[in-house]
């Protein structure tokens, strides 16, 4: 096969660039990729099968979370209306925010999906819904900037 990159190669199961060939370790006689190369195919190896973690393999490049579904939110426990708090811990399925006006209700941090958190960071300051699901836990839904 020929791209504009010139022929490539099928090396488990992926294209490679002749140019990253190299003499040697592709091909089992010594030699082969130098720093960059073997960075640059580092990149694209974790691109490609980082499924749902927004390589190739799903979500595409922004992030991998999917758009949220309304099964995702229970909000049978009721509606507690719209709060602003700031974002006290982020991880890559969740994370949790501290509303002031929660607490001074009895609540805890809201729980907030990492779908919803979209690309806030923490310390971040938010506007969200309040629900609670069906067990009572509290819970953060349509997260939308809060210095407006």
């Amino acid at each position: 096969l020929r791209t504009r990159l010139g022929p490539i190669k099928l090396v488990r199961s992926i294209q490679v660039p002749a140019a990253m060939w190299g003499k040697g370790s592709w091909n089992g006689k010594g030699g082969g990729m130098n720093m960059n190369d073997q960075a640059m195919m580092n990149m694209v190896m974790q691109a490609m099968f980082d499924k749902g973690k927004g390589g190739w393999g799903g979500g595409g490049w922004g992030g991998g979370y999917r758009q949220n579904r309304p099964e995702d939110h229970d909000t049978s426990g009721g509606l507690l209306g719209e709060h602003i708090g700031k974002i006290t811990s982020r991880g890559g399925k969740f994370g949790f925010i501290e509303c002031d006006a929660l607490k001074a209700q009895g609540y805890p941090d809201v729980f907030v999906l990492g779908s919803e958190l979209k690309m806030y960071k923490k310390d971040h300051t938010v506007r969200f819904t309040a629900y609670l699901d069906k067990d009572g836990k509290i819970k953060a839904m349509d997260l939308k900037s809060g210095i407006k």
